[in-house]
């Protein structure tokens, strides 16, 4: 077995193209490092935070961390997550999901999520 240096880890992140037809092409994904989750859970804390303000600010902002150009490089810069906040529900949702699903994040998980976000959209009168 050959001995793997630090090459080696660039070839374990994944990328996947989603289709946007309403922003007039496909978006691509790269998947998160592991150092990258942790420091979103200790931003977001989303076993204490359920908020649906919460909820999608973490969606957008691993959006945002995750849709690269075709170099490689970050399309939004970490600050610039909130702009697409101003995406219609459905299509942030739709990117979210292929965002969770590329990174690992179980489908229990993203269903608890939706459903705890359905139910505070619907209770929360700061959510709208």
């Amino acid at each position: 077995m050959a001995t793997l240096g630090r090459d080696a880890l660039k070839q374990l992140v994944k990328y996947k193209s989603v289709p946007a037809p309403e922003l007039g092409g496909d978006i691509r994904l790269r998947s998160l490092s592991a150092a990258t989750m942790l420091d979103l859970v200790e931003r977001f804390d989303p076993e204490k935070n359920r908020s649906t303000k919460a909820m999608l600010e973490l969606g957008a902002t691993m959006l945002a961390l995750c849709w690269v150009d075709d170099a490689g490089e970050l399309v939004l810069g970490p600050d610039e997550s909130n702009q697409l906040l101003e995406l219609p529900m459905d299509i942030l949702e739709r990117l979210c999901d292929a965002v969770y699903e590329l990174n690992g994040l179980n489908k229990g998980a993203a269903a608890e999520a939706k459903k705890n976000l359905a139910t505070t959209t619907a209770t929360d009168p700061g959510s709208s």
